[in-house]
């Protein structure tokens, strides 16, 4: 954790019992989500001061519809510009629930369709990646 601007840092891990941090994302909005074994944990204001970034800042941004959901959703990939993306699932202990897309992707927005109707209720994170850059959205599933 950094309490000025990230010029220096503490350890941020007292209380958490030794859990280890599988995976770290940040939301175009500035929201930090760290998936542990314990569950998916994110900060409750923005980390990155300002404005939040938008799609040509970070270069790729992605989105759920209908969110919650308790069948098939649309992710909507959005990319500055054409580029190989994988767009993965994990469920709240970070593993990978499913692959959505893995492989090129023009400039603009994609939709793709997954059926969630046989996952079990919970928080997903839907995670981007694209030329080193990621961007996350949260997917609830509900029954």
């Amino acid at each position: 954790r950094s309490t000025d601007g990230g010029a220096t840092w503490v350890r941020a891990d007292a209380g958490f019992g030794g859990w280890s941090v599988n995976s770290l994302s940040l939301s175009r909005t500035g929201v930090l989500y760290a998936a542990t074994e314990r569950g998916v944990w994110r900060t409750t204001a923005p980390v990155v001061a300002g404005e939040a970034a938008t799609v040509e800042a970070l270069g790729v941004a992605v989105s759920v519809r209908p969110n919650p959901a308790g069948g098939r959703v649309e992710v909507v990939l959005t990319l500055a510009e054409a580029q190989a993306v994988r767009v993965v699932v994990l469920d709240a202990l970070g593993r990978e629930v499913a692959v959505v897309l893995d492989g090129p992707a023009g400039a603009g927005e994609t939709a793709v369709g997954v059926d969630t109707a046989t996952w079990p209720p919970g928080v997903y994170i839907v995670r981007a990646s694209a030329s080193g850059r990621e961007a996350s959205a949260r997917l609830v599933v509900v029954r």
